[in-house]
Order: structure tokens, then sequence, then C-alpha cells
């Protein structure tokens, strides 16, 4: 059977909706990550050396800077984290929507949970083949019950 052209059209708005989610996902990753070697760098700065005599401040100054930064990176972490905990559970809703229970565990897998489609074929038992053909039909199948701005994206000009 061909695939119409609003079969596309479907197809490509719901990817692109669960693609922002995963990215959502990636970029909170990536940001606790910089966290993390922001707070390892902390670890390793002293604010006083004592016993040395007094020192020149440098030491306190590093210590504000480094701290600030890592506040920062933190607040900014925390922002991401809301947002993408805030869609990750929209996009849930959305998928328990679904009929088909098939469709709800590729989309979950590979979308929620950030498993690749080979990881995603294995759990669910598919060849590859097998799996690119349930993955077009359930993309297609959540446009139906993804967030209705992402159906009918509007120009940022309107």
């Amino acid at each position: 059977m061909a695939e119409t052209e609003f079969e596309r059209y479907k197809y490509d708005q719901a990817r692109a909706y669960l693609e922002h989610v995963r990215a959502l996902s990636c970029r909170a990753q990536a940001l606790r990550a910089e966290v993390e070697a922001q707070r390892e760098l902390a670890d390793g700065v002293r604010a006083m050396r004592y016993g040395e005599g007094g020192g020149d401040g440098a030491g306190a100054d590093r210590m504000a800077d480094t701290v600030a930064r890592l506040q920062d990176l933190v607040e900014g972490y925390c922002s991401e984290l809301a947002g993408y905990v805030a869609e990750q559970d929209r996009a849930h809703a959305c998928v328990r929507l679904m009929e088909r229970p098939e469709h709800v565990q590729a989309i979950t897998g590979r979308y929620l949970l950030g498993r690749s489609w080979e990881r995603v074929c294995v759990d669910m038992g598919y060849t590859w083949d097998g799996m690119m053909k349930l993955r077009r039909r359930a993309v297609t199948e959540f446009y139906d019950v993804m967030p209705t701005e992402w159906r009918y994206p509007r120009h940022p000009a309107l």
C-alpha cells in the first residue's frame, strides 16, 4: 500500500514532537554531567590557606567564582529538568491513549526511555525490518494523540 502525503505529514509531525522530547532528555543529561564536572572542580578549590602566613585572597576569589558558577549551572539544570519532566509526563499521557500495545512499547522504548532502535528490537523480539515497519505505523498513530499544537504548528510570525 502506498503511503499518502497526509500519512507522511502525520509521521513527520509526530516524529518531530517525539524527537523534541528525546532531545530534552539529552540536554538534561548533558547539563547534569556539566554540573558534576564543575562540582568535582570545586572540590579541589580551597578558600583559605591555614598556616601559610596569610594569602593574597586569590583562593577566596577563586572559591567564590567556582561556587557562583556551580550555582548557575545547578539553577540551569533544575530549570531544564523541570521542563523535561513536564514534557515527559505530557508525552506519557499521550502514549497511554494509543490503542495498540506494541506501538506503545516501541514509542516508549525509543523516545521516552531513550533506547536505541536495536535495543527496542531485541526487547520486543522483532527483526530490524519488522521494527522499522512497526516504527512507521506507531509514530503515525501517535500523531492522533499527540499535543494539538504539535499537530498544527504555526509559523513563528503568526
